[in-house]
């Protein structure tokens, strides 16, 4: 088990660091403005000559996914790079990339149907109303914020009986909802793979996303990489299965078990690590210069 360590503000680790990888969703914003004191970090890390990468489980492409930052107030100019998970699983489809390459053509939307989806960008695949007349189940997001797994139990079901595939373009288990948290479509997908369904998802943990940004960044000492989020299951053992150290941000989605206090509770914070195998080197209650 690491050593986990309470910090209050990140600058207190800025020099032992070059490259930060900061997640957006529960980091930069809880599903409205930037957080204030989130963007004077990015800022001042900018200042030290730092490279920032953006890295979220968004099901959108980059093209759809930079439209997003004037809405959430955050500047554009403060960072090196941004990765979403939906331009992965494009370059997946677009390649036939081994279990992306059998879904069949006919999807079905299940959770929140998006205006544009990854999907749409392909004349092969076509949406269908009728469950019973897909070919594999899509995931990208819930219907609605108070949305719970038991709601669409009766779906998973009927796609498991049917054996269909189900691909997940967001693995994140919770989601924010103008600053109030619901359930994440990565929810619904674990929940699938418990009944045996077969899932074929793309996002964080998964070590991929995390390499696509050190090499963006030309870094080849993974000891000068620090990823900066809220998520135990996605940042934090993403982070640890790449070999780099993190941030876990103790006011985000695990604030109903970490508390909100100002410095972290580092105890709380182990025994939640241990719950998922999955260890921060620091903790800090919020992203701050």
């Amino acid at each position: 088990m690491r050593t986990i360590k309470p910090i209050v503000n990140i600058s207190k680790i800025v020099d032992k660091y070059d490259v930060f990888i900061v997640d957006m969703l529960g980091v930069m914003h809880k599903g409205g403005d930037a957080i204030s004191s989130s963007v004077e970090a990015i800022k001042k890390l900018k200042e030290q000559g730092k490279k920032i990468y953006f890295l979220t489980n968004s099901s959108r492409r980059l093209k759809e996914g930079y439209k997003y930052f004037p809405k959430h107030n955050i500047p554009t100019e403060f960072h090196d790079g941004f990765l979403t998970s939906g331009e992965v699983l494009y370059h997946k489809l677009l390649n036939k990339s081994k279990g992306f390459d059998k879904l069949g053509n006919k999807y079905y939307y299940l959770g929140a149907n998006q205006e544009r989806s990854v999907l749409d960008e392909f004349d092969e695949y076509v949406k269908v109303s009728d469950i019973s007349a897909t070919d594999f189940i899509f995931v990208t997001g819930i219907t609605n914020p108070s949305d719970k797994i038991e709601d669409y139990i009766p779906s998973l079901t009927f796609a498991h009986q049917k054996n269909l595939p189900l691909l997940c373009a967001n693995s994140d288990i919770v989601l924010y909802f103008d600053g109030i948290r619901g359930m994440g479509p990565g929810l619904i997908a674990q929940k699938y793979a418990e009944m045996g369904g077969k899932v074929v998802s793309v996002g964080k943990p998964q070590k991929q996303l995390f390499k696509y940004c050190i090499e963006a960044s030309g870094e080849i000492n993974n000891d000068r990489v620090v990823v900066i989020g809220d998520s135990i299951p996605n940042d934090i053992k993403g982070a640890n299965d790449t070999n780099i150290d993190s941030v876990l941000i103790t006011q985000g989605i695990h604030v109903d078990f970490l508390g909100e206090g100002y410095i972290p509770d580092i105890e709380k914070v182990r025994n939640l690590s241990l719950e998922y195998g999955a260890y921060p080197d620091w903790a800090i209650s919020g992203f701050r210069w």
